[in-house]
């Protein structure tokens, strides 16, 4: 008798498919700085802070944002959330390149742009992922979050050519319809929320192969706790995940926001130093994929602290860099760019881990506001800092501070008893 072939499991498709969403999401965000040049050139009458609130906003309600996109997301489901999400971005971009002044761009883009980001990226593709995968779930979602990395090496260059070939109100427009066109009808056309909607089981695992529940001692799948809200508003692991995700966004945040003006302000050369820090973001993307593969094998706590330690030791070589210890820039890019993105690419995976359940997205949700909390005031608080003290050292350690802070919420949580 011949064996039964089995399909192809669904997952390896919807691996890609948030990938892209990622890197569509978090290109939006990228493609501001390019913008942001342009429109200095054209409102030369406005002050750089000014036009810098515009991204400070967009970061904040990215984040906070996925308070509405979380309930969003459990009660219709990706294909709709995410599909709207993109057409959100579209009207919002559209807007922007109609704008008469650049304080419109705090309602076009650091509002309606950035609520549609947050509905298409971050969030759902993260909460697809981790339902899709159990046992590989920590390198499923890390070769995701590698979309975070590829939009800054893809809409950078890609922004630039459409400004000098449309100007920035064309980009804006340009910008609009590949989003649109890429994340509206692949997501309402191919996304599935859940693995039983497309009849496998997470992982492709059979139901014969899965481990025998102690409760019945017949084949089946040993649910976990499902978990509500309430529950987990009463639960301290829950506040000590939140924790972590405000300590993290803060360090990471701060840092990549002020680096290139700390090694200019060390005595670099800013032509020099920009390409060799722009490749922070392949690094990123390795660090992204090496910590949620390794998180599968000897757990979640054990792997984030490694490659947090690595975030830590690069921003120890911020301390010390100099002009005549230049060996150090490219030592801090590769430290920097394997632990910098860890939380993003591992805090969906321990928090499904942890709080598993149909609130998933409302829980998650929560939880990402507090990085949004994280990112704003670290950004703030490393410019404020040097205003009042002439430099980079103060910031520098309240990020060690923050990474520390990070590690140790992650191990009081503990996603090892959860798992």
């Amino acid at each position: 008798m011949l064996p039964i072939k089995r399909p192809i499991f669904y997952g390896w498709f919807l691996i890609p498919l948030c990938l892209g969403n990622l890197m569509m999401a978090h290109g939006v965000s990228n493609s501001f700085s390019v913008i942001f040049v342009a429109l200095l050139s054209e409102f030369t009458w406005i002050s750089r802070a000014e036009l810098s609130g515009v991204f400070s906003l967009f970061t904040f309600v990215y984040f906070c944002g996925n308070l509405v996109a979380g309930p969003m997301l459990d009660r219709f489901g990706p294909r709709i959330t995410i599909t709207f999400g993109s057409m959100l971005i579209g009207v919002g971009l559209f807007a922007c390149s109609k704008i008469s002044s650049p304080y419109q761009l705090y309602l076009f883009y650091g509002l309606i742009t950035s609520l549609g980001a947050c509905c298409a990226g971050w969030l759902p593709s993260n909460v697809i992922i981790t339902n899709w995968f159990w046992r590989r779930r920590g390198m499923a979602v890390g070769i995701v979050g590698c979309g975070m990395g590829m939009a800054v090496l893809v809409f950078l260059p890609v922004t630039q050519f459409l400004i000098e070939r449309f100007g920035w109100r064309g980009a804006f427009v340009a910008l609009a319809v590949i989003i649109v066109l890429w994340l509206a009808p692949l997501n309402a056309i191919l996304q599935r929320s859940k693995p039983e909607d497309k009849g496998f089981y997470p992982d492709g695992d059979d139901a014969l192969s899965t481990p025998k529940s102690e409760s019945n001692g017949i084949n089946s799948v040993p649910l976990p706790q499902l978990w509500t809200v309430s529950k987990v508003m009463r639960n301290r692991s829950y506040w000590m995940m939140c924790c972590a995700l405000f300590c993290n966004p803060f360090a990471t945040f701060t840092v990549m926001l002020h680096q290139v003006a700390l090694v200019v302000e060390r005595g670099f050369e800013p032509m020099k130093v920009a390409p060799i820090l722009g490749l922070i973001g392949i690094f990123t993307m390795g660090g992204r994929f090496a910590s949620g593969t390794l998180s599968d094998r000897i757990g979640r706590e054990p792997a984030y602290s490694i490659f947090m330690a690595s975030t830590a030791l690069a921003v120890i070589f911020l301390f010390v860099l100099k002009p005549e210890r230049s060996w150090i820039l490219p030592i801090y890019v590769v430290a920097g760019g394997l632990g910098m993105g860890v939380g993003g690419g591992m805090f969906p995976a321990i928090i499904a881990d942890m709080f598993p359940g149909p609130s998933l997205g409302r829980i998650m949700g929560i939880a990402s506001a507090f990085g949004g909390l994280g990112a704003g005031l670290g950004s703030w608080c490393g410019g404020f800092l040097h205003d009042i003290t002439g430099g980079y050292s103060w910031a520098l350690f309240f990020v060690l501070m923050a990474v520390i802070g990070a590690v140790a919420s992650v191990w009081i949580a503990a996603p090892r008893k959860f798992r």
